[in-house]
């Protein structure tokens, strides 16, 4: 039997029992990403060359983790290791997209939740 763990709520708990997994991970329109969908397992691994976007994806589950809590402050994106910058850097650039905005969608189980950021430094839960 696996050893148990302690929760938030102080109880025991089993590695089983612990807290969720987010099996999904959805970016558009983030830095060098137009558009991403990562599945994700109990381990995951970011291999690859520098200046290839390992950093910007962690930034961007970073940037929706921030939104779903309505903190997107210098302060609080700094301790959560964002490089921040002016807004509008922050944001593809890509030609021919239909929006400007950054999507975020985190995914746990069969549980979605997508965040949207805007140039216009509105952001908000989306659905």
């Amino acid at each position: 039997m696996a050893a148990p763990i302690r929760t938030s709520e102080g109880t025991a708990a089993t590695p089983d029992e612990a807290a969720p997994l987010v099996t999904r991970i959805e970016i558009e329109n983030y830095k060098s990403i137009r558009k991403l969908t990562l599945e994700l397992g109990r381990v995951n691994v970011f291999i690859g060359e520098n200046g290839c976007g390992k950093t910007n994806v962690l930034e961007a589950i970073a940037l929706g983790s921030a939104a779903s809590q309505g903190k997107l402050d210098h302060e609080h994106l700094r301790n959560r290791g964002i490089r921040v910058t002016k807004p509008e850097l922050m944001f593809s650039a890509f030609s021919g997209v239909s929006h400007r905005d950054l999507h975020v969608a985190i995914s746990v189980g069969d549980r979605r939740r997508l965040y949207v950021l805007s140039p216009s430094d509105r952001y908000g839960y989306v659905d």
